[in-house]
């Protein structure tokens, strides 16, 4: 048809710290050679001014963003204002609200990868979603009765399964969603190649299945969660295969999981094995 192809070329899952230098370099050359490619059919320079002043704004996103999981997951949770009931089969926490529901957490973390199209307004709105919640915190406002913590592992094809856990008593404190290449901060300094492509070997299929699975346990760790939901993915390759070591590594640290495939939304017949094995 005529037209001309460029081939951006990724780089095997690495499986040691070895392999992430060496192909640190190949995908550094990589993204080099895109953007002489950029160059020559734009007749624009690269500017690396702008680079780094749109990697700033970029970066201060994911901070924001990081704030916000952290508030969930760590010190700054509802744990922090937490009473205690005797319900006759012994005495539990129950959390007095959760500030910030599972999917309105799940569409600001997917916001790194598109920033929806408008970055500047995409970090106006990622803070003040910040600053929301942290307003909510303060004034014990959220969602009542969520007192079981929950890290919720790959996307689910059918968010309304997380209203669902949420309805059931469960709060989504941490997350493991195969974009961990959105969560690091970006090099500022140096060589702009080299900084896109460390970035890019943090992605969470990037590393070898024992790397994503420290992941899901760091998330655990960092969260204090109490259960792990890992939804698979019909047709993608890596659930099959990282599914069990994941739910084995969890399993030695004492934490129940729950591992799932999801069909399509509104398949509601071929989702009720889902609600009955989530009660």
């Amino acid at each position: 048809l005529g037209y001309d192809i460029h081939y951006f070329e990724l780089p095997h899952r690495h499986d040691k710290p070895q392999d992430v230098k060496r192909l640190k370099v190949f995908l550094s050359g990589q993204y080099e050679g895109l953007s002489a490619k950029l160059e020559h059919v734009t007749g624009h320079e690269f500017d690396l001014t702008r680079f780094e002043e749109t990697i700033s704004k970029v970066n201060r996103m994911r901070g924001a963003i990081s704030d916000l999981k952290g508030m969930l997951g760590g010190a700054g949770s509802p744990l922090d204002s937490c009473v205690r009931r005797n319900d006759g089969r012994g005495s539990r926490r129950i959390d007095r609200r959760n500030a910030m529901g599972g999917i309105e957490m799940l569409n600001v973390e997917f916001a790194p990868l598109s920033y929806y199209g408008d970055l500047d307004e995409c970090i106006d709105v990622i803070e003040d979603v910040r600053d929301t919640v942290k307003s909510r915190q303060t004034r014990s406002v959220g969602y009542p009765d969520q007192d079981i913590r929950l890290v919720w592992v790959t996307p689910p094809a059918d968010p309304q399964l997380m209203n669902y856990i949420e309805g059931l008593g469960g709060m989504i404190v941490g997350s493991e969603y195969l974009i961990n290449q959105t969560t690091p901060q970006i090099l500022e300094n140096g060589d702009p190649f080299d900084s896109l492509a460390e970035s890019h070997l943090s992605g969470s299929l990037m590393g070898s299945m024992g790397y994503r699975t420290q992941l899901v346990i760091d998330q655990i760790e960092k969260s204090n969660a109490e259960g792990v939901i890992i939804s698979g993915v019909f047709g993608s390759s890596h659930c099959p295969y990282e599914t069990t070591p994941i739910v084995d590594a969890v399993r030695k640290k004492g934490i129940p999981v729950l591992a799932i495939d999801v069909v399509a939304p509104g398949k509601i017949m071929m989702q009720s094995q889902i609600f009955n094995r989530m009660e």
